[in-house]
């Protein structure tokens, strides 16, 4: 519950038997009627009951790495979410992260 309270956004990955999940479709309500962002990641399921008004973002044979940038973008391109999250990045510095030591 303290997770739910607190969460600025959610990432609801919906892996085979999510729509049937009691808890799965209550943590989702739970996120709308705050307000929150959700993103919603078809992985083997589509969206279902209220959600399935947005669009998911698709597998395919994306890497980890490409969908954490594109759920980064869709958080930052979010006005409930940008500030905070631009908040958490390090500050930009001009060091060359290619040196040996």
């Amino acid at each position: 519950m303290r997770g739910l309270n607190t969460m600025d956004a959610m990432v609801a990955i919906h892996t085979a038997g999510f729509s049937q999940s009691t808890f799965t479709q209550q943590e989702v309500g739970f996120a709308l009627g705050r307000g929150a962002k959700i993103i919603s990641f078809e992985m083997g399921e589509q969206p279902t009951g209220f959600i399935s008004r947005h669009q998911s973002l698709p597998r395919r044979s994306r890497t980890a790495e490409d969908i954490a940038k594109e759920i980064n973008d869709l958080l930052l391109a979010d006005s409930r979410t940008q500030e905070k999250l631009r908040a958490t990045k390090p500050a930009k510095t001009d060091f060359d992260d290619d040196i040996p030591f």
